[in-house]
This record gives structure tokens, C-alpha cells and sequence, in this order.
């Protein structure tokens, strides 16, 4: 059962509270009396009067109290005999959506609550593949070794890739069951891996783990530099990006240090770093020497290829990770397909043929849950086509987001020109996205974009605030003949000088959502769908 902390964080004053956070089952035969007065409860003393109760459910309580202040919502639920508590079905619901056919592919319910937030029945936990009793596989970095059998807490191997290939060679569906703990570098990043089966990684005790794209304990690695004597320097290759964790903003944000172009800048320049390739010179802006603050992130992969599998990812957060993506090489093969739930991508400085992105899915599908995209070079989420051969494939992105953030993407390096083009979340070529509730804010490009022909995207209580683009600056934007971007009770705040645009070419339906400030847009200001 969650805590009061985690479950305040996840419902703020315009979510629907779902019982299955306070331990019910709802399988006609557990009492869930406790879980669901423990719901009643907390929605009556935060705020809320929705209470969400597992889909094909019978619950079974004896009486609760002041059931009457909140509205019960399922599908196919009831409450066991002997109680007369109304459950509203989903297509009840203020606003039940029908959904254009480019989401055919999606096929839970949406709606919306009478106070606009999104709502649907999709359950990320059902999606989570069951494991093989013989591919259960525990990772603890802090005490694990990769010639361990790595089948029980006590014998654990030390590194996830190590997990992902003993998965592999028994090809049945397994589990990789983390500390939660930090993972360096060398123990959490797995590479690229192609699945021959369903795998699913969580964390202990429904915890958190964090994988960095760098190792730990640099305390002695550096040394002050004979030349350049304000500077640190050390042997590292293939460095993409430099933190200092000692010191953060007010929402979290490690600072980043300048990356100048030479050691001699470098030796003048406090809060600075410089690679030639081969050495990394550092002059932190207290002039500290490094320690284990300093976090100088490498190009890394986490990602997966090819193949009709899933990968379940559950409290984890990619911290400095390069690439994380899951994409489809060999078209018409099977797509993969990505399920992220509370998972987290930032400090994201590389960019690949098809873009970049903290998260980005080429060819694949994806669907995540209370994630967040921040802090990185490029896009926090980006849903591509694979491109290869200059062009590209033919195998599409469908991605779902539901109660995900994406904010203050897209930063420049000393001596950049900024382009002002990275997005909180972005959809390309062709591909499909739906959005529940996403959040995104200052990205230095408009906040939530989709680009390219046939490109589709249904929104619902989507909230874009205050881009930092310079110049036509805009909130939402949509391109591509024949693309489509509906927005349903979505929100465009804060600075901007459009809440949305297009090339000309795309069309946006537009239902109780302030899209009063357009430039090139067709707008259909009507009910749609609803």
C-alpha cells in the first residue's frame, strides 16, 4: 500500500483517487472494507469527490462511512450484495470519448471528469508480464557479483545486463527485481539488448532505483592540472555532459557546468568543463576539488530492439543515461513495445539520427504512467519512425502519456546559436500519441508539438505554459499535411505569443481549451467526439 506522502504527490486537486492505492482487491472475496473507507477518507479530507474501483470488479465491504460525499467510478464493477452503493460506469462519466480511428490501436476507455481531467480505464499493472518462476533475477550493485546465480536476494548479480542476457538464454517471460539503490555507471547501463521474450524490471520493497550514465566515488581521479592550474583534469573518453549535484534549483535541477572550448577557458572560467577527446579538465564553481558530487555523464545506452515483446519498467530512474529507447530495426517484425510507470529520464545529451529525447521510442510503441522528462538537451519525450538509409521506416510510433510531466527541456552550451526547437513531447511521421493530463512547462521550443505528415495527437487536460522560444513563440504546435491535434479541455498559460500554431498544413479540433491566440491554424472550435 502506498504511503500518505506518495499518495498526496500522485493526486492533487484535480485526480480521481483510486482504491487500489489503499490495498483493495476487489475480488468479491477479500473484505476491502478498510482499503476503501482509507479512500473515502483521504479523498474527503484533500479535495476530491472521485473514487476510482478496479475495472470487472465485485467489491465486498461492510458499511461505510459518508459514502454518500464521493462518486464511486468503475467498469463492469459492482459492490457485493447487501450493499446499495452506486458505481458509475466509465462511458457514464461527464464526457465519455470516442476516439478518431488513427487510435485504433488504443483500446481502453477515456473520459472525462466533471472537473476536466482525463480518465481512463488503462491499467499499467496488468500490462506487467508474468514471470517464469526460473527467471526471477535480483540486481544489488552495493554487495551483488555477475558470477552469483543471481536468483535470490542474498546471491544477487551486480549488473542489469547481466539479468537481461540470463533472461535471454532461458527465452521464457522473467523479472530483473532491483535495490533500491543509485547504480554507477558500470553495474546499471545494459546497452542494447533485442528481446526473445516479456521482461519486467521493479525495485524492492516498490521502491526507487536510479541508473547513471557515470561511475561514482571520483574522489582522487582528478588531479589539479600541471598547465592549466585552476583546472582538475583525468583520462576520460566520450564525455557528453557535466553536473554538479552539490548544487540545485529550487525544482531540483543539478548545476550544469559551461562546456568551453578549450582547457585554457576552462583554467579562466569557474563552473566549467572542457574534452579533447581523450582528457576532461574541470574548474567547479567553488574550485572545490571533484568529489563525488561531480557527475561527468558518458554516452550510455539503455535500450531495447526489435521483437513483439514487452519491456515493464516500474520506479526507475535514468539519471544522465545517453540513450534511453526502445525502437524497431527490422520492420513488419514485431514491434516492441515500452510500459514506464513512475520512471524518470534526465541530464539526456545526445542525439541520435532520429532526434533526441530523455525517453524516445523509433518504430515502437510506448505507454507511460506518472513519468517525467526534464532537464535534457533535446525533447523530454520524442516518438519517431526508425531512420536509416536517410529515410525514415514504415513501422510507426503509437504512444500513450498518462499524468506525465515534461519541463525544461532544451539547453545550449557556451557559443551555441539556440534553434529554440526542443519540446516537452513531440510526435513524428506519421505516428500517434494520446495525452491525459500531461504537464509541460519551459521547454525551450513549444511545449507540446507534432510534426510530419499523418502525424495524429488526442489531448486531454494537457497543460503548456510558458515556452521559452524566442520569437512566434507558441504553446502547441502542429505540422504535417494531414495532421491532426485534438485538444480537449487543454490549457495554453504564461508567456507566449500563441497559444497555437501550424505550418498551414495541420488542423486542430479544439473543445473548451483557451486556444484563442492561433497563426497558420485550421480550428475547429466544436465538440468533437464527445
Amino acid at each position: 500500500m502506498a504511503t500518505k506522502s506518495q499518495i498526496m504527490s500522485r493526486y492533487p486537486n484535480d485526480k480521481v483517487v483510486s482504491v487500489k492505492d489503499f490495498g483493495a482487491v476487489g475480488d468479491g472475496v477479500v473484505d476491502d472494507t478498510v482499503a476503501i473507507q482509507a479512500a473515502i477518507d483521504f479523498a474527503i479530507a484533500s479535495g476530491h469527490v472521485d473514487i476510482l474501483l478496479p475495472s470487472d470488479s465485485t467489491i465486498l465491504t461492510t458499511t461505510l462511512t459518508s459514502a454518500s460525499l464521493v462518486r464511486f467510478w468503475g467498469n463492469n464493477t459492482t459492490f457485493a450484495a447487501g450493499n446499495v452503493y452506486k458505481v458509475n460506469n466509465h462511458e457514464d462519466r461527464v464526457g465519455a470519448l470516442t476516439l478518431p480511428s488513427a487510435f485504433s490501436w488504443f483500446t481502453s476507455t477515456i473520459s472525462i471528469a466533471s472537473d476536466g481531467t482525463g480518465i481512463t480505464d488503462f491499467d499499467i499493472e496488468s500490462e506487467k508480464p508474468t514471470p517464469n518462476a526460473s527467471a526471477i533475477f535480483y540486481v544489488r550493485p552495493t554487495v551483488g557479483n555477475d558470477s552469483n546465480a543471481g536468483t535470490t536476494y542474498a546471491l544477487p548479480f551486480r549488473s542489469i545486463g547481466k539479468a537481461f542476457d540470463a533472461i535471454a538464454a532461458l527465452g521464457v517471460d522473467g523479472e530483473i527485481i532491483l535495490e533500491n539503490t543509485n547504480f554507477p555507471r558500470n553495474d546499471g547501463v545494459w546497452g542494447i539488448k533485442t528481446l526473445n521474450s516479456n521482461v519486467a524490471i521493479s525495485v524492492l520493497g516498490d521502491g526507487q532505483a536510479s541508473i547513471y550514465g557515470t561511475n561514482f566515488s571520483v574522489s582522487g581521479e582528478y588531479a589539479l592540472d600541471g598547465t592549466y592550474t585552476n583546472t582538475y583534469s583525468r583520462a576520460r573518453t566520450n564525455v557528453k555532459e557535466v553536473r554538479d549535484a552539490l548544487y540545485t534549483s529550487p525544482d531540483g535541477e543539478y548545476l550544469q557546468l559551461i562546456n568551453v572550448a578549450s582547457a585554457a577557458d576552462c583554467n579562466t572560467t569557474v563552473n566549467s568543463w572542457f574534452s579533447d577527446g581523450v582528457t576532461l579538465y574541470v574548474r567547479l564553481i567553488d574550485d572545490r576539488a571533484p568529489d563525488d558530487d561531480l557527475l561527468a555523464f558518458l554516452e550510455t545506452t539503455c535500450g531495447v530492439d526489435d521483437g513483439a515483446y514487452k519491456l515493464w519498467i516500474k520506479g526507475v530512474n535514468f539519471v544522465g543515461v545517453q540513450s534511453v529507447f526502445v525502437r524497431t530495426t527490422t520492420q513488419g517484425g514485431g514491434k516492441p513495445t515500452f510500459y514506464g510507470w513512475k520512471c524518470s529520464f534526465s541530464y539526456n545529451a545526445l542525439k541520435g539520427p532520429a532526434g533526441g529525447g530523455g525517453f524516445r521510442t523509433e518504430g515502437a510503441d510506448s505507454y507511460l504512467v506518472e513519468c517525467d522528462a526534464s532537464f535534457n538537451r533535446y525533447d523530454g519525450y520524442n516518438y519517431h519512425a526508425f531512420f536509416t538509409g536517410g529515410s525514415f521506416q514504415t513501422d510507426l510510433p503509437n504512444a500513450f502519456e498518462l499524468d506525465c510531466t515534461c519541463n525544461k527541456n532544451g539547453w545550449y552550451n557556451s557559443g551555441e546559436t539556440p534553434d529554440y526547437n526542443d519540446n516537452g513531447s513531440t510526435a513524428h511521421d506519421g505516428g500517434s500519441v494520446i495525452r491525459l493530463n500531461t504537464y509541460a512547462e519551459e521547454n525551450s521550443g513549444p511545449n507540446i508539438v507534432d510534426v510530419g505528415a499523418g502525424v495524429s495527437s488526442y489531448n486531454v487536460n494537457v497543460v503548456a505554459k510558458n515556452t521559452r522560444k524566442v520569437g512566434n513563440s507558441r504553446n502547441f504546435e502542429i505540422q504535417g499535411a494531414a495532421s491532426e491535434m485534438y485538444l480537449v479541455k487543454c490549457r495554453s498559460d504564461g508567456k507566449r505569443d500563441y497559444d497555437a500554431t501550424s505550418d498551414s498544413l495541420g488542423t486542430a479540433y479544439v473543445y473548451q481549451s483557451n486556444i484563442d491566440i492561433t497563426s497558420g491554424l485550421s480550428v475547429s472550435f466544436q465538440q468533437y467526439n464527445i
